[in-house]
């Protein structure tokens, strides 16, 4: 049986967030010209697969907190998350870019997290609350959302004609706390704290 990508709706899931009106994250926030350049570059060739409208712009989810209200992601667990995050004194990190790759809702460009400084920040985090995650983790950046169910074999064939330029790791200076709207499943994130890496 053909392995299909998920279908994804551009629609506010109301059913989903109940009235809740933004959703939080950790986050490094990508800013450097040459790997975005790559992602967009990618999400190009892949634009026929993609919904249009997809206006996040880059970054590696480190740890997603859930919706924010007192009932699932309260206001004391971000200030105790952040305040662990102050405590651990992480120095300025390295991450370094892997390889195209598919999941079943999204193609995503993997990212080498070898310091393991995400892996410690999300133990650390998941000690504070449970992560509002349905499958295992892996450091990405996120191309778009596909538009419909798609061949799994088709959309990797296009992902290995890609030819990506020789990135250089970037070094990551600062953790945000990220948020976006959640009736909007593309919509633009705002950073609206952050951890200076010291």
């Amino acid at each position: 049986m053909t392995k299909l990508t998920i279908k994804n709706i551009d629609r506010d899931f109301s059913e989903w967030h109940g009235g809740i009106s933004h959703y939080g994250f950790w986050a490094v926030s990508i800013e450097n010209k040459a790997w975005e350049a790559a992602l967009n570059s990618a999400a190009n060739v892949l634009a026929d697969y993609l919904l249009e409208g997809y206006a996040r712009t880059p970054h590696i989810t480190i740890f997603a907190c859930g919706l924010l209200d007192e009932n699932f992601f309260s206001s004391a667990m971000l200030r105790v998350q952040k305040q662990q995050l102050q405590a651990m004194n992480i120095p300025p990190f390295s991450l370094s870019i892997s390889h195209l790759k598919s999941f079943s809702s999204c193609p995503v460009l993997g990212v080498n997290d070898d310091s393991e400084v995400i892996r410690r920040i999300r133990t650390a985090f998941n000690v504070i609350s449970k992560e509002d995650r349905q499958s295992a983790f892996e450091a990405h950046l996120t191309l778009g959302l596909y538009k419909d169910a798609f061949s799994l074999a088709d959309i990797q064939h296009q992902l290995d004609s890609i030819k990506l330029p020789a990135l250089e790791p970037i070094t990551v200076n600062r953790i945000d706390f990220c948020t976006y709207r959640s009736n909007e499943i593309q919509g633009r994130i705002e950073i609206v704290d952050s951890v200076t890496c010291n």
